[in-house]
């Protein structure tokens, strides 16, 4: 019996321990009152708390309304991309000289088929060794020596060791340097040609600057006069002009035919154009070529290639 009544007492004490400390709140059957503490609390979550009687209401501040607004943040403007430099070039020429065109040798001479027999005879050196024929056996040259170039035809390039030296041999013309020695002379003589077309120019300006504008503006002569025609054909106002020595790459004596007076304007007035077939010096000899000579109130004012109108000169 007392063996029966500890073990319910055992029981009971442990039922009441897990009463108290294990079984969920709300679901307590001895200790209820820890039921309503948990629900208490669990209002009081979600409950304001009330002021009390005696306890002035807080009052919340109003928001005002002078309030700066917040900076923005500083605009970023993309960078504009730099504009490709302004073109240079050469300054321009205070007389506004304009330097002549000139055709390559390989335009001139045709692709390096016909050399005019004015460039020679012409001092050039050979690239191998070249025997030279005579009328009693032959010798040889060293390639790099200097020999005489005397004629071209059909490709192949005439030689003589001398000028003077009756031998004679035919190569090709790349067995010799006469490609380079052209091209030099001709570049040298487009320098020296430009320089005399540039100072021709500038004496021109200078000498229409000199003239009076009333001499200008009244005509010595009558423009519907031709100039006048002496019997071999020439021009005496023309011939004067060339022997004065103004035009240099013109030479009376050079020319061998004169042209008929053309009516022309020139600068706005009424003008002459005679033409004239003259031989005048290139870096090939003299060359056959067309010039025309520009005459206004009875004087001569410029002497002109026909084909590209550059100034002679």
């Amino acid at each position: 019996m007392k063996a029966l009544f500890f073990t319910l007492l055992f029981f009971g004490a442990a039922f009441a321990a897990y009463d108290y400390f294990g079984a969920p709140v709300g679901e307590k059957i001895i200790f209820t009152d820890l039921n309503k503490a948990a629900v208490a609390v669990e209002e009081s979550a979600y409950t304001l708390p009330v002021p009390k009687a005696d306890e002035p209401a807080r009052e919340i501040p109003p928001i005002p309304q002078d309030m700066p607004a917040a900076a923005k943040p500083a605009e970023t403007k993309p960078v504009a991309e730099a504009l490709p430099p302004a073109p240079t070039g050469p300054a321009a020429d205070a007389s506004r000289f304009t330097p002549p065109k000139y055709d390559t040798l390989e335009t001139l001479t045709k692709g390096w088929t016909a050399i005019p027999a004015s460039a020679f005879p012409r001092p050039v050196r050979i690239n191998k060794a070249v025997p030279f024929k005579m009328s009693m056996g032959s010798s040889n040259m060293n390639a790099g020596a200097e020999v005489v170039a005397l004629a071209f035809a059909q490709g192949l390039l005439q030689l003589a060791p001398t000028a003077t030296s009756t031998a004679r041999a035919v190569v090709a013309l790349d067995d010799t340097d006469l490609k380079k020695v052209l091209q030099t002379g001709y570049e040298n003589w487009q320098v020296l040609r430009t320089a005399a077309l540039k100072s021709a120019h500038e004496r021109r300006l200078a000498s229409k600057a000199a003239t009076p504008a009333a001499a200008v503006a009244t005509p010595a002569t009558d423009p519907a006069t031709p100039p006048e025609r002496a019997t071999d054909g020439s021009y005496p106002l023309l011939v004067a002009h060339l022997t004065s020595g103004e035009v240099t790459e013109v030479k009376v004596k050079n020319i061998h035919q004169w042209g008929t007076p053309e009516t022309t304007t020139f600068e706005g007035r009424p003008a002459w154009s005679i033409k004239v077939q003259v031989d005048v010096d290139t870096v090939f000899g003299k060359q056959p070529a067309e010039v025309q000579c520009v005459v206004a109130s009875g004087r001569v004012k410029g002497w002109f290639y026909t084909g590209s109108g550059e100034p002679v000169p």
